[in-house]
């Protein structure tokens, strides 16, 4: 498959959000850190010093990026816990603060806001070369495993759809999450 002759590419982002009209409205946006430890005191009832101290060495140029599947099986099958847990960032503090997988810290993590899967067009031109050429190269669908990142948000025009799955596989606990929240606010005004 040659991506060079489309203009967008569906994919789907997992995240948790605490209010999904945000991303409708702002867009998805990368990493960053400012924000993202904001965030870990706020959920975690913590100072900001204390997440910074249980901070996973911050990751690679690549953290810097939006992350996208292009096949959303490989989200509820193989990466759930995305859907589970929320941003890598997130997850690492709660293993560091809980010293395993399992604890108080994902536990909060678990029952902070709604797992969600956003159905995304990306323009073409937002990824690298190398990346369309990559993917052209080994896209198989039958090969659920193959993502694309963008290192700008991905505004609210290109999200099409989002939706609630009502059970995700945790691949790093090894079970099956289920998702008391199937809907939201927002399910009903993004169908019409």
């Amino acid at each position: 498959m040659n991506l060079e002759n489309y203009s967008h590419i569906r994919a789907y982002h997992a995240c948790r959000p605490l209010d999904v009209g945000r991303y409708y409205a702002e867009g998805i946006k990368p990493f960053n850190k400012k924000e993202m430890r904001q965030a870990a005191s706020a959920i975690f009832g913590i100072p900001i010093e204390t997440v910074m101290n249980n901070e996973p060495e911050l990751q690679s140029s690549l953290s810097n990026n939006v992350y996208f599947e292009l096949f959303k099986r490989e989200l509820l099958n193989y990466s759930g816990h995305y859907l589970c847990w929320g941003s890598e960032y997130l997850a690492a503090i709660a293993t560091q603060l809980d010293r395993s997988e399992y604890g108080e810290y994902h536990d909060i993590l678990s029952n902070t806001g709604i797992p969600t899967i956003f159905t995304c067009d990306i323009p073409i031109n937002l990824l690298p070369q190398w990346q369309i050429e990559s993917l052209s190269k080994y896209f198989d669908p039958y090969n659920s495993n193959l993502a694309c990142w963008i290192s700008e948000i991905l505004h609210p025009e290109f999200i099409v759809a989002h939706e609630h799955p009502s059970t995700i596989y945790n691949p790093v606990q090894g079970r099956q999450y289920i998702n008391k929240q199937t809907a939201c606010e927002y399910c009903a005004t993004k169908k019409k």
